[in-house]
Protein backbone atom coordinates (compact mmCIF):
# COMPACT_ATOMS: atom_id res chain seq x y z
CA UNK A 1 0.00 0.00 0.00
CA UNK A 2 1.34 3.81 -1.15
CA UNK A 3 -0.36 6.41 0.86
CA UNK A 4 -1.11 9.55 -0.77
CA UNK A 5 1.61 12.23 -1.01
CA UNK A 6 2.83 14.17 2.12
CA UNK A 7 2.32 18.06 1.59
CA UNK A 8 4.64 18.58 4.58
CA UNK A 9 7.74 17.06 2.65
CA UNK A 10 10.09 18.37 5.71
CA UNK A 11 8.33 16.21 8.28
CA UNK A 12 8.33 12.73 6.65
CA UNK A 13 10.52 10.98 8.93
CA UNK A 14 8.39 11.98 12.00
CA UNK A 15 5.34 11.19 9.94
CA UNK A 16 6.92 7.45 9.36
CA UNK A 17 8.02 6.58 13.14
CA UNK A 18 3.99 7.45 13.40
CA UNK A 19 2.79 5.62 11.62
CA UNK A 20 5.36 2.64 12.54
CA UNK A 21 4.58 2.81 16.17
CA UNK A 22 0.93 3.14 15.75
CA UNK A 23 0.96 -0.26 13.51
CA UNK A 24 3.79 -1.70 16.16
CA UNK A 25 6.08 -2.05 13.83
CA UNK A 26 9.92 -2.06 15.65
CA UNK A 27 13.16 -0.51 13.54
CA UNK A 28 11.18 0.68 10.86
CA UNK A 29 14.16 2.38 7.88
CA UNK A 30 13.39 6.33 7.50
CA UNK A 31 12.77 7.00 3.90
CA UNK A 32 15.83 9.08 2.77
CA UNK A 33 14.42 12.66 2.00
CA UNK A 34 16.97 15.64 1.50
CA UNK A 35 14.15 17.97 2.33
CA UNK A 36 13.51 16.39 5.60
CA UNK A 37 13.46 18.68 8.59
CA UNK A 38 15.22 16.65 11.24
CA UNK A 39 18.36 16.38 8.51
CA UNK A 40 20.94 18.17 9.71
CA UNK A 41 21.45 19.91 6.77
CA UNK A 42 18.31 20.54 3.70
CA UNK A 43 19.42 19.63 -0.15
CA UNK A 44 18.12 21.45 -2.54
CA UNK A 45 18.87 20.97 -6.01
CA UNK A 46 22.16 18.62 -7.14
CA UNK A 47 25.60 19.30 -6.56
CA UNK A 48 27.05 21.45 -9.46
CA UNK A 49 29.71 20.43 -11.66
CA UNK A 50 32.33 21.98 -14.05
CA UNK A 51 31.22 19.09 -16.31
CA UNK A 52 27.68 20.33 -16.80
CA UNK A 53 29.44 23.76 -18.00
CA UNK A 54 31.78 22.33 -20.07
CA UNK A 55 29.34 20.17 -21.79
CA UNK A 56 27.44 22.98 -22.45
CA UNK A 57 30.35 25.30 -24.32
CA UNK A 58 30.64 21.72 -26.58
CA UNK A 59 27.34 21.94 -27.53
CA UNK A 60 27.20 25.67 -27.72
CA UNK A 61 30.62 24.73 -30.46
CA UNK A 62 28.63 22.16 -32.07
CA UNK A 63 25.33 24.33 -33.15
CA UNK A 64 27.35 27.13 -33.85
CA UNK A 65 29.27 25.10 -36.29
CA UNK A 66 26.35 23.70 -37.73
CA UNK A 67 24.69 26.70 -38.24
CA UNK A 68 27.39 27.88 -40.33
CA UNK A 69 26.88 25.03 -42.92
CA UNK A 70 24.00 26.65 -44.73
CA UNK A 71 26.22 30.09 -44.69
CA UNK A 72 29.08 28.46 -46.20
CA UNK A 73 26.98 26.47 -49.06
CA UNK A 74 25.73 29.89 -50.27
CA UNK A 75 29.24 31.57 -50.14
CA UNK A 76 30.91 28.58 -51.69
CA UNK A 77 27.69 28.84 -54.96
CA UNK A 78 27.98 32.76 -54.85
CA UNK A 79 24.47 32.97 -53.51
CA UNK A 80 22.25 36.06 -51.87
CA UNK A 81 21.33 35.78 -48.16
CA UNK A 82 18.18 36.57 -47.31
CA UNK A 83 17.73 39.80 -44.62
CA UNK A 84 16.88 37.05 -42.00
CA UNK A 85 20.29 35.08 -42.93
CA UNK A 86 21.56 38.44 -42.41
CA UNK A 87 20.38 39.07 -39.63
CA UNK A 88 21.07 35.83 -37.98
CA UNK A 89 24.38 35.72 -39.16
CA UNK A 90 24.94 39.04 -36.70
CA UNK A 91 22.45 37.58 -33.45
CA UNK A 92 24.04 33.96 -34.27
CA UNK A 93 27.60 35.00 -32.87
CA UNK A 94 26.39 37.06 -29.77
CA UNK A 95 24.54 34.23 -28.44
CA UNK A 96 26.59 31.89 -28.99
CA UNK A 97 29.50 33.90 -27.22
CA UNK A 98 27.55 34.46 -24.37
CA UNK A 99 26.27 30.40 -24.00
CA UNK A 100 29.91 29.50 -24.51
CA UNK A 101 30.87 32.59 -21.60
CA UNK A 102 28.82 31.84 -19.33
CA UNK A 103 28.02 27.98 -19.89
CA UNK A 104 29.24 27.19 -16.22
CA UNK A 105 26.95 29.95 -14.75
CA UNK A 106 23.90 27.95 -16.11
CA UNK A 107 25.11 24.87 -15.01
CA UNK A 108 22.58 25.87 -12.39
CA UNK A 109 23.16 26.02 -8.12
CA UNK A 110 22.73 23.61 -5.31
CA UNK A 111 21.72 24.72 -1.77
CA UNK A 112 22.56 23.64 1.33
CA UNK A 113 20.26 24.72 4.17
CA UNK A 114 21.50 24.27 7.59
CA UNK A 115 21.11 25.58 10.93
CA UNK A 116 21.26 29.61 10.82
CA UNK A 117 22.75 30.19 7.04
CA UNK A 118 22.16 28.73 3.86
CA UNK A 119 25.29 28.22 1.38
CA UNK A 120 24.82 28.54 -2.24
CA UNK A 121 27.66 26.52 -3.92
CA UNK A 122 28.13 27.82 -7.74
CA UNK A 123 30.30 28.04 -10.64
CA UNK A 124 32.51 30.92 -11.59
CA UNK A 125 32.38 32.18 -15.23
CA UNK A 126 35.86 30.05 -15.14
CA UNK A 127 34.38 26.84 -13.73
CA UNK A 128 35.68 27.17 -10.30
CA UNK A 129 33.76 26.28 -7.45
CA UNK A 130 31.99 29.56 -5.61
CA UNK A 131 30.38 29.84 -2.29
CA UNK A 132 28.15 31.89 -0.59
CA UNK A 133 26.79 31.86 2.56
CA UNK A 134 23.72 33.65 3.64
CA UNK A 135 22.53 34.35 7.27
CA UNK A 136 19.10 35.54 8.68
CA UNK A 137 20.19 39.19 8.97
CA UNK A 138 20.95 39.02 5.29
CA UNK A 139 17.21 38.85 4.30
CA UNK A 140 15.30 40.87 3.38
CA UNK A 141 12.05 39.22 2.26
CA UNK A 142 11.68 35.29 0.97
CA UNK A 143 8.57 33.93 -0.86
CA UNK A 144 7.86 31.96 -3.71
CA UNK A 145 7.96 31.40 -7.45
CA UNK A 146 7.22 29.04 -10.37
CA UNK A 147 10.10 27.07 -10.97
CA UNK A 148 12.66 27.59 -13.81
CA UNK A 149 10.91 23.97 -15.31
CA UNK A 150 7.31 24.36 -15.41
CA UNK A 151 4.50 25.68 -13.32
CA UNK A 152 3.67 22.96 -11.65
CA UNK A 153 6.98 23.03 -9.59
CA UNK A 154 7.82 26.07 -7.24
CA UNK A 155 11.13 27.74 -6.30
CA UNK A 156 11.95 29.67 -2.51
CA UNK A 157 13.37 33.47 -3.72
CA UNK A 158 15.33 35.12 -1.55
CA UNK A 159 15.55 39.10 -1.28
CA UNK A 160 18.72 40.10 0.06
CA UNK A 161 19.17 43.31 1.88
CA UNK A 162 22.51 43.70 -0.76
CA UNK A 163 19.41 44.34 -3.39
CA UNK A 164 20.79 40.83 -4.81
CA UNK A 165 17.82 38.19 -5.60
CA UNK A 166 18.15 34.81 -5.27
CA UNK A 167 16.19 31.78 -6.61
CA UNK A 168 16.35 28.00 -4.75
CA UNK A 169 16.76 24.94 -7.18
CA UNK A 170 13.42 23.87 -7.98
CA UNK A 171 11.81 22.29 -5.06
CA UNK A 172 8.43 21.43 -5.91
CA UNK A 173 4.81 21.43 -5.33
CA UNK A 174 3.30 24.38 -3.75
CA UNK A 175 2.80 22.42 -0.70
CA UNK A 176 5.98 20.92 -0.79
CA UNK A 177 8.11 24.45 -1.27
CA UNK A 178 5.71 26.14 1.48
CA UNK A 179 6.99 23.78 3.69
CA UNK A 180 10.63 24.17 2.90
CA UNK A 181 10.25 27.73 2.74
CA UNK A 182 8.74 27.60 6.43
CA UNK A 183 11.55 25.50 7.55
CA UNK A 184 14.10 27.92 5.97
CA UNK A 185 12.57 30.94 7.92
CA UNK A 186 13.00 29.05 11.03
CA UNK A 187 16.59 27.76 10.56
CA UNK A 188 17.35 31.28 9.59
CA UNK A 189 14.97 32.95 12.55
CA UNK A 190 13.32 35.07 10.08
CA UNK A 191 10.87 37.28 11.05
CA UNK A 192 7.71 36.75 10.14
CA UNK A 193 6.89 40.07 8.17
CA UNK A 194 9.99 39.20 5.60
CA UNK A 195 7.62 36.29 4.42
CA UNK A 196 5.51 37.28 1.05
CA UNK A 197 2.49 34.47 0.79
Amino acid sequence: MISPPFPEVTHIHETTAHIAEQLGVPDIVPPANPLDATNAEIYLGEPVRPAVGHDIQIKTLIIASLCTIPYAYKFWNDLPLATGEIMFSIVGPIVAFVFFRYAYRLAGTFWVVGHNEIRVERLSREGKPYVETIAGRDVQAIELEYGHSDDTRYVVKIDLVSGQKLRSPDVGTLDETRAVAAEIVRRLAIAPEKVRQ
